[in-house]
């Protein structure tokens, strides 16, 4: 036994001693005896010592040893030798960019695309080395130019679809998706990413529906598995919801986004200390997610915790730029906090950037009235001329009547906003607090309830139930 086990170590010292013998005869020949093709590849080696068959056949052992050292040397010669060789370039510049080397790879690639103007890759190539550098401008360039030398390849449809989408730009970001799907139906990632728009839009059917196709082409990818679960939770699918956000954080526990999407999931559910829980644990394993930072704020929120909100509203828009979602939550967010000097900045950055968000401008014009800029709150109805936001218009009218003290001209406002949208919280709310200052206190607490269960973290709901239970002289319900 002792002799075969000696025979079996010998064995392997002889094929480690052959396969290192090997690597050392495939290095250039002026190697002066260095040890490794490590070393070897970064000697400046003379194009005149090769053949091209000896220098293919030396970068195919470089690629099958995973030697991308050796491989750039043996490339580096080879254009030289070769200088109009499209394909080298090419595979060299991907080289480079593995290696952060991004200077270089752009040179290699521009040289390459003046070979062959007509082909898509280099510029796809280009446009990942300028989104790691932060140049959207020549990015989107290059992503432009390679979706227009190749309109059926779809990695260049989804990388503009994903250029748009961290732009903002939704609709755009959708059409390029939805390209991408066409052409490669088997593509997971397309359906996540359109998903996700669709949760955007509020079309939570959607969502579900490509969260779900996402999954069963990557059934153990627990992010997609986390998303789902949140778009079941919040169309009505609850024991699909616990399931899958359960499998999800079983496996994934330390996964900032699953964790996210469980802090979403105990936020819809009303649970805001497990909310809280959740997004802080998925804020400590991802600090500068810029998603994650605003979801913490959503939960402190909801927890009346507006200062430490803010704070984190402001982190996330420092983070990931401006974005006029989070400045209307913070601009409503410190409304909310009676901060409304404060808020009117944030609300303004929306307004002045023409804006159609309803809300946002009904929230300005609330800012406005309670700073007593009657003008601005004015001019502001005129913008909310169009049918969707018809709501908006109402309850900024009545809103504008209130502050002026003309409460039967504000009942009327609020009450034509109540036709339009009765399961918006502020219209239940503004409609409440007129017929409590008109002396119908029953018929203001049920308006109170409804906004408050419409709108849990509004914490005036709260406040104008208590104040209308105790004019009632219902002290309990009043502390309750």
């Amino acid at each position: 036994m002792k002799k075969q086990n000696f025979l079996r170590l010998l064995i392997l010292l002889m094929l480690t001693l052959a396969f290192t013998t090997q690597s050392l005869n495939a290095a250039p020949k002026n190697d002066n005896g260095r040890k490794n093709a490590a070393q070897s590849a970064e000697l400046k080696l003379d194009q005149k010592q090769y053949s091209v068959d000896e220098l293919k056949a030396l970068a195919n052992q470089y690629r099958n040893a995973r030697n991308n050292l050796g491989l750039v040397a043996v490339l580096k010669i080879w254009t030289e030798k070769e200088p109009r060789r499209f394909d080298i370039r090419l595979e060299l510049g991907a080289i480079y960019i593995s290696q952060n080397k991004l200077i270089d790879a752009a040179q290699v690639l521009n040289e390459a695309s003046s070979i062959i103007p007509s082909d898509e890759a280099p510029h796809r190539l280009l446009a990942q080395i300028y989104k790691s550098q932060g140049n959207d401008s020549l990015r989107y360039l290059h992503l432009v130019k390679a979706a227009s030398l190749a309109k059926r390849n779809w990695e260049n449809q989804y990388n503009l679809g994903m250029y748009h989408a961290s732009k903002g730009q939704n609709q755009k970001a959708e059409a390029f998706l939805i390209n991408t799907m066409e052409l490669k139906p088997g593509f997971a990632a397309a359906k996540f990413e359109y998903a996700k728009l669709m949760l955007e839009k509020d079309d939570v059917e959607s969502a579900f529906r490509k969260f779900d196709e996402a999954l069963l082409i990557e059934p153990e990818n627990y992010v997609y598995m986390a998303f789902y679960a949140y778009a079941a939770a919040i169309s009505g699918r609850a024991t699909v919801s616990s399931g899958n956000i359960r499998e999800a954080l079983k496996f994934a526990p330390r996964n900032p986004q699953a964790l996210r999407m469980a802090g979403l999931i105990h936020m819809y559910n009303g649970n805001i200390s497990a909310a809280e829980k959740s997004l802080r644990a998925a804020h400590r394993y991802s600090p500068t997610d810029a998603l994650v930072i605003e979801s913490l704020g959503d939960a402190l929120a909801a927890d009346f915790k507006f200062k430490e909100a803010c704070a984190n509203y402001l982190t996330a828009w420092q983070t990931a730029g401006y974005s006029e979602r989070i400045a209307f939550k913070l601009g409503k967010t410190l409304s909310l906090d009676r901060k409304h000097r404060e808020a009117k900045d944030f609300l303004e950055a929306i307004a002045s950037k023409s804006s159609k968000n309803g809300e946002a401008l009904y929230c300005l014009a609330e800012v406005y009235c309670e700073l007593g800029d009657m003008n601005r709150a004015n001019a502001l109805v005129s913008r909310l001329s169009d049918g969707k936001n018809a709501v908006w218009r109402q309850l900024a009218q009545g809103r504008i009547h209130e502050a002026r003290s003309d409460s039967d001209l504000a009942r009327t406002a609020y009450s034509a906003a109540y036709i339009i949208a009765p399961s918006n919280a502020l219209v239940n709310a503004s409609l409440g607090r007129m017929l409590f200052k008109q002396g119908e206190i029953d018929s203001a607490i049920a308006f109170f309830e409804a906004a408050g269960a419409l709108d849990p973290a509004n914490i005036n709901n709260i406040i104008d139930k208590a104040r209308a239970y105790e004019k009632k002289g219902d002290h309990a319900d009043a502390i309750s």
